[in-house]
């Protein structure tokens, strides 16, 4: 029996290895269209990533996901920045869709990209690198490869007709909606009531669920005021509808913890309403989503699936993975626990029986860009690691995405 399974292990090791080769030798040509596996060095060579997407991404491409293996790793990030700016300035979208909350940094981010003149007394609360420090939930890095890319939008809105608007589709916050609503809105239409609500809801200690109940109905009330004061209605409306998922979500999140569920129910309804939040957003736009490979990818019950199903040949997605090892920056437990955020520096190998991991070991590839059309059979494993270090394999099929980046390694820079 022992031989057996070790003769069929070898047999299937040996068919993708002549797979691989076959494909690898047969498709490996330069800016041809049928290009399916392009060996090269990611790092610093974006020129040639742009002209292998200038004939990959199709034209009729409205909607585009760019995936990242880790939550805080610098090269699947900086590799997203040099596709963005790319697509921006020679594919025509124009709107960049993020995994995180709109409320708060970047409605700020918003007025910064559109401002065409900051006077110097104002740089000090309104430049892009105040803003995104900010983000203190995000480690150093990242905040600069972020200012990097937000000064080259507000840049190129600055000599474009056509502006480039960056939006979050996140609605799992942690800043206060209500005290927010109340100064951003209520109080433009009636400073008095605002004030009477904030002593209110502080003397009796009011839950969340009530301060929202009274807000909808009062925004519901007085829907035409809200208009008559140039306040974004539909706006207002998405930021409503998130703040209702994001106490739904918390009621599933509590079902689960203390049920002990074997499903998730959350999680299928978060990336649920990331979906229609995109959707909403990208609607007569060609946009642009900044997520983690599980939101990106086509599979039922995530982001991705949704979105596939509703845009079909329109949504084109990319995604990440590494072939070698991954340093990455990872929540502290502790601080987690405490309330803030540290993290640690983790070094996590590629699992063996990857696909990144195979291309390395059987051909030597361990940094490429592969095209689905590449892949000949069901099994691709993906290397997954999410925010507090932890690694999965996730296994995925060929129609799951479009393309996929492979690093050799991934460094916190």
């Amino acid at each position: 029996m022992f031989k057996y399974f070790t003769i069929l292990i070898v047999l299937s090791t040996a068919v993708l290895n002549l797979n691989l080769i076959a494909s690898y030798k047969y498709k490996h040509t330069d800016k041809q269209a049928d290009t399916c596996i392009v060996n090269l060095n990611l790092r610093g060579n974006f020129k040639r990533v742009k002209e292998i997407f200038q004939y990959k991404i199709p034209n009729n491409i409205n909607l585009l996901g760019i995936g990242e293996v880790t939550h805080g790793g610098y090269e699947p990030i900086k590799f997203k920045v040099e596709l963005i700016k790319y697509l921006i300035s020679c594919k025509g979208f124009n709107t960049l869709l993020l995994e995180y909350p709109d409320l708060g940094v970047l409605g700020r981010i918003r007025g910064y990209i559109n401002s065409t003149n900051i006077q110097a007394q104002e740089k000090k609360t309104h430049s892009c690198a105040v803003i995104i420090r900010g983000m203190s939930l995000l480690p150093r890095f990242y905040q600069d490869i972020l200012i990097e890319l937000i000064d080259w939008i507000r840049l190129y809105n600055l000599h474009h007709k056509t502006q480039v608007g960056i939006y979050g589709i996140d609605f799992l916050y942690k800043a206060d909606f209500y005290n927010y609503f109340i100064k951003n809105y209520i109080v433009k239409v009636d400073s008095s009531i605002a004030y009477k609500l904030q002593s209110s809801w502080a003397k009796n200690k009011s839950p969340d669920i009530i301060k929202f109940k009274y807000i909808k109905a009062y925004f519901t009330k007085n829907e035409n005021i809200f208009h008559l004061k140039n306040l974004n209605i539909s706006h207002i409306t998405l930021e409503l509808n998130n703040e209702l998922n994001r106490l739904k979500y918390l009621s599933l999140k509590w079902q689960d913890e203390s049920l002990n569920l074997k499903m998730h129910p959350e999680v299928n309804f978060r990336d649920s309403v990331l979906a229609e939040n995109i959707k909403y957003l990208s609607s007569g736009k060609k946009a642009i989503i900044w997520g983690h490979n599980n939101h990106i990818i086509n599979k039922i019950g995530l982001t991705g699936g949704y979105l596939k199903t509703c845009y079909k040949d329109k949504y084109y997605s990319i995604i990440t993975d590494y072939s070698l090892f991954a340093e990455v920056n990872v929540g502290d437990q502790k601080s987690e626990d405490s309330g803030k955020r540290n993290y640690i520096i983790k070094t996590i190998q590629a699992f063996k029986n990857s696909t990144s991991y195979k291309l390395y070991s059987l051909l030597g590839i361990s940094n490429c860009i592969i095209f689905n059309k590449y892949f000949t059979n069901k099994q691709i494993f993906l290397n997954e690691i999410d925010l507090m270090g932890h690694h999965y394999l996730t296994q995925v099929d060929d129609n799951s995405f479009d393309a996929m980046a492979i690093f050799d390694t991934i460094s916190t820079r």
